[in-house]
């Protein structure tokens, strides 16, 4: 029973006048820019570092790039008084501090970095304007952003890279699957996503939408109810 995303929110949030406008926002924020977007909870399975390294050598591979391409990464406060957490965020920072350092410039940083919760609105307008989301956790049961991003673009493109270890990633069968125990793939995976024909992108996008449309979390839920009412051909043993 793989849980499902209230589809329908998404794809009317798209449509939605606060949206729009916060959509507007991030559209003059990040003009001209190729944006990669990373959004989970600051939590050692998320791989949060690992994907900042990832991206660190995406830039080292790909020079061309640098001033083309930014990474958003929404960082979501968790557990913020346990002290690995706390460790965790300051090597995270120290990461993106040194990343911005060494490739940016006064007019561009490679990373965006976003410590905070961020309002339904806004995260709808970030999905929307995404290009690629970056989804690599190290092992997630699900990962319900995976199926927030392809919702949230209706008639849109964009591209999915996901962590195989990911549950979502047995549905997903379209994203760009990589594996967080090879740093390469992650590379390989974003520079693919950045480079893949709008014709392949949009065919991938549609094919995973219509099964998000319909593996909804409202049929997840009467199809679980439906079974679990279901007889079980249990016999009762009486003493």
């Amino acid at each position: 029973f793989p849980m499902g995303i209230d589809y329908e929110k998404y794809v009317r949030a798209s449509k939605a006048r606060a949206v729009k406008n916060e959509l507007t926002k991030f559209r003059l924020k990040y003009r001209g820019l190729k944006m990669i977007l990373t959004v989970d909870r600051l939590d050692p399975t998320k791989g949060l570092v690992e994907r900042a390294a990832a991206y660190k050598e995406f830039l080292v591979q790909n020079p061309k790039l640098r001033g083309k391409v930014v990474m958003v990464m929404l960082a979501v406060p968790s557990r913020t008084d346990i002290e690995e957490y706390k460790k965790l965020r300051i090597k995270l920072e120290t990461l993106v501090e040194e990343i911005n350092a060494t490739f940016g410039n006064r007019r561009w940083q490679p990373i965006d970095y976003l410590y905070q919760s961020m309002p339904f609105e806004q995260l709808a307008a970030l999905y929307q304007r995404a290009d690629v989301a970056f989804i690599v956790p190290l092992r997630d049961g699900m990962n319900l952003v995976a199926k927030e991003y392809l919702a949230s673009k209706p008639k849109q493109n964009g591209v999915l890279v996901l962590s195989k270890t990911a549950g979502a990633a047995q549905e997903l069968k379209d994203a760009i699957q990589v594996d967080p125990s090879k740093p390469h793939t992650l590379v390989n995976g974003l520079t693919r996503a950045l480079a893949m024909p709008e014709k392949e992108l949009k065919a991938r996008m549609e094919s995973m939408q219509d099964l998000l449309s319909t593996a909804t979390v409202q049929n997840w839920a009467g199809g679980f109810i439906k079974t679990l009412k279901q007889p079980q051909g249990l016999e009762v043993i009486r003493t």
